[in-house]
């Protein structure tokens, strides 16, 4: 192009896979690529009112301004992405996309899904702007080769550019020309091509995505055998074929010890193919979780006390809430989390003072406690009862009993001193006629008497030692009489003398002993 002092110079361009930039480049099937526009500046002057119109090869194609002239493409490419601009283009043009849904038709970028479905492109300035045309300005067109191609096939790309008010014009084709690639032929009709692709295993904290373990690359190299049918020239891809390396399952890292919990998987072993390129797999690892009870009792005690001496006077009560919680801890970073208190709150019910009227108490200063709420902030808490004890009131006492007259002692009676015993003498056997005239004849034997002023008294004691009456003595008498004649000797008129002395002796003992014990009574 060359308008009044602007000048302007346009190549088509082509880019394989190794990096190789021509008007033509080898590429193989299936490989990803680049056709490319690059200007250079041969004036002082930008570009301005710039249209590039451009249409993707495919197989019979003709050039956008001439119908009639083909571009001599046999193999079919298609976009892999959008077009790259000119970093100093950015923000001064505008691309839009043909689909193949309505080729006559121009979208913007973001109404294509699928870039493969593109068939043309247009860049146009924004206004009045101007496009720097340094020199490298090269925009590109992201392309991928059939897989389908065959050996020798091209496939052209060309544009058609007007700027700066010149006219639309065609400038030279860029083309991508299919052979096997470096790895040449190996025999008669057989060639052989290789590729190398990495695979990058990466475990990280699922929250942070640090990287937490060592990565795992795996280098994999595989070549693939393609035949040529030598009457139609047809190319026959074989299977690729692991060489080197490979992509084998890798199991993912136990990394419990450091508060992990189970990987989010495993990286499989993966077989190689046309469309394997080098990828990285994110095995991602979420933080273990350690969860604990918590449980927490508030206790009211009541207690029964007395008053005065705060003893003890009945069992206490107790009365408890139980609050419990269920906290975590991420054993990563050990952050503590507490959950909520269940229940949110409890109550100690109403609780009746026992009656101790029974062990002598009155009614205690609080008939009953009264019924409290509590929360798990609350604190443990002590209740006192108080009781006093009952007041008895004295009765008054009654009069003293008037004493009665006492009994007046018989005076005691001396005892009398008794008489000498006469030893009896032994009878003579009497006859027998005789007996009725001593007996008949026979004196009662005499008592021991004793006088006192004149008054001639006779005591006798009895065996417990108390002094008879006269009446008792004359009752004694007579039955010391029956006695003594009972105990007279046979045959005579005369008593038992060794009973008498002996009855004497026992009666005088007998009223000594009373006589005593009546003088201790008395004092």
């Amino acid at each position: 192009m060359d308008v009044a002092s602007h000048q302007i110079h346009i190549k088509a361009t082509a880019t394989n896979a190794a990096n190789q930039t021509g008007s033509e480049v080898t590429a193989q099937a299936g490989q990803n690529a680049q056709f490319g526009l690059l200007f250079t500046d041969a004036s002082d002057g930008g570009l301005g009112d710039v249209t590039i119109i451009g249409t993707l090869p495919v197989a019979d194609d003709t050039s956008i301004t001439n119908p009639d002239d083909a571009r001599g493409t046999t193999a079919a490419v298609t976009m892999s992405g959008p077009i790259i601009l000119p970093a100093s283009w950015a923000s001064l043009a505008t691309v839009t996309y043909a689909l193949k849904s309505d080729p006559t038709a121009y979208v913007d970028a973001s109404a294509v899904t699928d870039f493969s479905q593109v068939v043309g492109f247009k860049i146009t300035t924004n206004g009045d702007d101007y496009l720097p045309a340094s020199d490298a300005s090269q925009l590109v067109v992201p392309v991928k080769i059939a897989k389908n191609a065959l050996l020798d096939q091209a496939a052209y790309i060309s544009y058609q550019v007007s700027a700066n008010g010149l006219t639309a014009t065609e400038g030279t084709k860029g083309g991508l020309l299919i052979d096997l690639g470096p790895d040449g032929q190996p025999g008669s009709g057989i060639w052989v091509r290789t590729k190398t692709v990495t695979r990058t295993i990466d475990y990280r904290d699922a929250e942070t995505n640090a990287v937490i373990a060592p990565s795992v690359t795996q280098t994999a190299t595989v070549k693939q055998n393609i035949t040529k049918n030598p009457t139609t020239g047809e190319l026959v891809y074989g299977d690729w074929t692991l060489t080197n390396g490979g992509w084998t399952a890798v199991k993912s890292p136990n990394l419990a010890a450091d508060g992990y919990d189970t990987a989010s998987g495993n990286a499989d072993a993966v077989t190689i193919g046309d469309d394997t390129t080098n990828t990285t797999v994110t095995v991602t690892y979420a933080h273990q979780i350690k969860t604990t009870t918590e449980a927490k009792t508030v206790t009211r005690t009541i207690n029964y006390l007395d008053k005065d001496t705060n003893a003890v006077l009945a069992d206490a009560k107790t009365q408890q809430v139980v609050f419990t919680r269920t906290n975590t801890e991420d054993m990563v970073n050990h952050a503590k989390t507490n959950g909520a208190w269940t229940p949110a709150s409890g109550q100690f019910d109403v609780q009746t003072s026992p009656d101790l009227s029974a062990k002598g108490y009155q009614a205690p200063d609080q008939a009953s406690v009264a019924a409290l709420t509590v929360t798990p902030a609350g604190q443990n808490s002590v209740v006192n009862v108080y009781y006093e004890k009952q007041t008895v009131t004295p009765t008054d006492p009654t009069g003293p009993t008037e004493p009665t007259t006492p009994v007046t002692p018989t005076t005691p009676v001396e005892p009398v001193t008794p008489t000498t015993p006469v030893e009896p003498t032994t009878p003579d056997k009497p006859d027998d006629d005789t007996t009725t005239d001593k007996q008949e004849n026979k004196v009662p034997a005499s008592k021991p008497t004793q006088t006192k002023t004149g008054t001639t008294q006779t005591s006798e004691v009895d065996a417990n030692g108390t002094v008879k009456s006269e009446a008792d003595q004359l009752t004694l008498s007579k039955s010391n009489e029956t006695a003594t004649t009972a105990k007279k000797l046979p045959q005579t008129d005369e008593q038992s003398s060794p009973a008498g002395f002996i009855g004497v002796m026992l009666a005088t003992m007998l009223g000594l002993v009373g006589l005593g014990r009546k003088k201790r009574d008395e004092e």
